[in-house]
């Protein structure tokens, strides 16, 4: 439950709009606000009702497919990246001509949009090698739906494709041997497993919600092995929230939404007080050892849990930075045991968090910095695997370097300052700003700047009018799951901190009666 939060006691630092604004986006945590999926929605499409019936259990579902097919042939997010329009592609074509070969669809309304997803999928094969965003679990799934695909005599460049069934054989050797250890990650992404499982194995995945993995089309896969009412009850819930009524890619990920939320508003300056409330809720789902994306139901995380640690402590809980130990590696650390890649920004939180107990933490801080000073691209910026755009980790990792090893962000700052657009934003995936790349760039830029003894006040200025024109304007898809996503609350916090954190830097330049 939401607390009521006081407006007027907070400083008189953070204008009132602002801090009403946050007010609403803390009431609406916990309550889904994230955008749909074509993957995991054509997944819930393969569901079928019992025998003898065998109808679709999601008849919305279909129809949401047939309603997002974009003029190429492809379905995805807004922005075309190739591992997200693949696999979105992949994962509809082969739903609707499942359904249209169990003539479950309105006769001849499933042969053009199949055509138009085979014709796009053989037209884009080249593309996914060079692409460095590669959605998650893409190495597990795409080739099982290319099996799919395959039995569906659908016209591909099977051949093509090859090289990704080599990246899922080496992803399946990382874990133990002679088990697929279940209740790890790969809970989230049952459906790439190319047998079928037996109902025994699925026994305790499922968190409380019910989802396995935290995610839809893992919880659709185990409903076709053991059906449950709780599964299904999942499913029909996490059709309700989004906007739109496809399936989100992540659900649930309410410990996720709090701490990110909260993590950015405390970025952007707003006061402990104002947060306690908020903050408090993370002890009750807290493990031994860390947090993550939810409370049960999956693995916790060395990101989810590096973040959470920073916030308790912010408001005086002594939160040991041992719980982090067990995610170290020869090279920085992983945010998930068995994955394949590590994280920049995973790595550039838990620096974060280790920089405050620096005597304790030599070595290990020393490890990140190293993986980041070598994880570069063009030396100067990081590309991540939980976002699209490299503003995201290479902003955040300005923030944090600027201040404990500020000859390794100095080219992070030059690149920040080089890429900016004639809009006076940022976006690393078009040629106008975005309001959530924007953000980033402000918030790490106002904190750059006094530590590199620049004056950056046009850079800002122009940010933030950009920011104050376009804030209400929809968001494009930047996050990677298993396809692209928007956690909306995530997102608007981070603009909000940025046009907080910079009326407080104007107060705290100018004083209280400027």
């Amino acid at each position: 439950m939401a607390a009521h939060i006081d407006v007027t006691s907070t400083p008189a630092a953070t204008p009132e709009p602002e801090l009403r604004t946050a007010a609403g986006l803390l009431a609406r945590l916990g309550q889904g606000n994230i955008t749909s999926s074509a993957y995991d929605t054509a997944q819930l499409a393969r569901l079928r009702t019992p025998h003898p019936q065998r109808g679709l259990h999601f008849p919305e579902t279909v129809d949401w497919l047939l309603a997002h097919q974009h003029p190429d042939g492809s379905w995805g997010g807004t922005i075309a990246i190739p591992h997200d329009r693949a696999v979105c592609t992949l994962a509809a074509t082969v739903a609707l001509a499942e359904a249209d070969r169990d003539q479950l669809l309105a006769p001849g309304s499933g042969a053009v949009p199949v055509a138009r997803g085979v014709a796009y999928l053989a037209g884009h094969s080249a593309q996914l090698r060079g692409d460095p965003h590669e959605t998650v679990a893409f190495e597990m799934i795409f080739p099982t739906l290319l099996d799919k695909a395959q039995s569906l005599h659908l016209a591909l460049p099977y051949a093509d494709y090859a090289w990704i069934h080599d990246l899922k054989q080496r992803k399946l050797a990382l874990f133990p041997t002679g088990s697929r250890d279940l209740a790890s990650t790969l809970a989230h992404s049952l459906e790439s497993l190319d047998d079928r499982l037996s109902p025994e194995e699925l026994t305790g995945l499922a968190g409380t919600s019910g989802s396995i993995g935290c995610s839809p089309s893992s919880t659709a896969y185990a409903h076709t092995v053991r059906p449950t009412r709780d599964g299904l009850r999942f499913l029909h819930r996490a059709l309700g929230e989004t906007p739109d009524g496809g399936a989100p890619t992540i659900s649930p990920y309410e410990v996720f939404d709090r701490i990110w939320v909260l993590d950015n508003l405390r970025r952007g300056g707003l006061p402990t007080a104002f947060l306690r409330p908020h903050i408090e809720p993370l002890l009750a789902v807290w493990r031994d050892d860390g947090i993550g994306m939810a409370a049960d139901g999956i693995p916790t995380d060395c990101d989810d849990t590096a973040v959470a640690i920073k916030l308790l402590r912010s408001i005086g809980h002594s939160v040991p930075l041992e719980v982090l130990r067990p995610f170290e590696s020869p090279r920085g650390y992983r945010t998930y045991h068995f994955e394949r890649h590590p994280s920049a920004s995973s790595n550039i939180h838990v620096l974060s968090v280790l920089t405050t107990a620096p005597d304790t933490h030599r070595q290990q801080i020393t490890s990140i910095l190293a993986y980041l000073a070598d994880s570069r691209t063009d030396g100067a910026y990081w590309y991540d695997k939980w976002h699209a755009s490299a503003y995201y980790a290479s902003c955040h990792a300005l923030e944090v370097l600027s201040e404990v090893a500020p000859e390794l962000g100095r080219p992070t700052l030059e690149w920040l300052l080089d890429t900016r657009h004639s809009d006076g934003g940022w976006s690393a995936l078009g040629p106008s700003g975005t309001c959530e790349e924007t953000a980033y760039a402000v918030t790490a830029l106002i904190a750059a700047a006094p530590r590199y003894q620049l004056s950056l006040t046009t850079e800002i200025t122009q940010a933030i009018a950009f920011l104050r024109a376009h804030q209400d304007e929809p968001l494009p898809e930047l996050w990677l799951g298993k396809a692209l996503y928007t956690p909306q609350l995530v997102v608007r916090s981070a603009i909000l901190a940025a046009l907080t954190r910079h009326h407080t830097s104007l107060t705290t330049t100018k004083g209280p009666g400027a």
